[in-house]
């Protein structure tokens, strides 16, 4: 059996989103005898992370109640990195990293690897609990993802893991700095803070045709151009 997924997927509100099929047909491995083969296309994928963007589930407010204590997250520990861009804020304030993303992520799937790129916007601010946070600066950064694929038996999984960050300064409310001198600290933030956080919204899965009791939980997986291949043998 060949089986190539041309699904229809619906928003929360119920309405059928309307996702760019591939501008070529999708170049399959040959299937050996007894074996069934599906095929994932990549504007799946795209769609599911595009539905997560719509509906603001890629947003996320990073608070020090979010990260453990061994990542820094206040006004003392950013001055080591950048002081030009704290101005006459005093040390050990705490700080609020607001990330949004405005635009749909990009995905690619090609010689075994799936990767997923996320356009965001970071606000920092000087946090007060009690208080109105006080703006710093305003970054734009480019989160680039690996997703590592399972099947199981009716669906298939992904789990991400961070392989890097870029962050251009976008605003300073005191002094322009290079920006680049903080990607390895939000890299942290944004493994122990926002990664998981995306793993929990991705936990269900993308389900699996029911087609002739397939159990997929065993199944070759194989990362192609453009798509995933799942094969079972029959």
């Amino acid at each position: 059996i060949e089986l190539d997924i041309n699904p229809i997927v619906k928003s929360v509100a119920g309405d059928v989103i309307d996702f760019p099929k591939p501008p070529k047909p999708i170049k399959v491995p040959p299937k050996e005898d007894h074996t069934s083969q599906v095929v994932v296309p990549l504007y799946l994928f795209s769609t599911v992370f595009g539905l997560l963007q719509t509906n603001g589930a890629l947003d996320i407010d990073i608070t020090p109640e979010l990260v453990p204590s061994n990542v820094p997250l206040t006004t003392t520990d950013l001055a080591a990195l950048v002081p030009e861009a704290l101005g006459k804020l005093p040390p050990d304030q705490q700080l609020l990293l607001s990330m949004r993303v405005k635009e749909a992520p990009s995905v690619t799937l090609q010689k075994g690897k799936a990767i997923i790129s996320i356009p965001a916007n970071i606000h920092v601010l000087s946090y007060h609990p009690k208080g109105t946070p006080e703006a710093l600066f305003e970054l734009n950064a480019v989160l680039t993802l690996n997703a590592q694929l399972a099947p199981s038996a009716t669906k298939l999984h992904l789990s991400l893991s961070l392989e890097w960050l870029s962050a251009k300064l976008a605003s300073s409310f005191s002094h322009a700095f290079d920006a680049t001198r903080l990607e390895e600290w939000l890299s942290d933030v944004v493994r122990v803070a926002y990664v998981p956080k995306l793993n929990v919204d991705l936990g269900v899965g993308i389900p699996l045709p029911k087609v002739l009791n397939v159990n997929f939980a065993n199944a070759a997986l194989e990362i192609i151009e453009n798509a995933v291949v799942l094969t079972v043998a029959s």
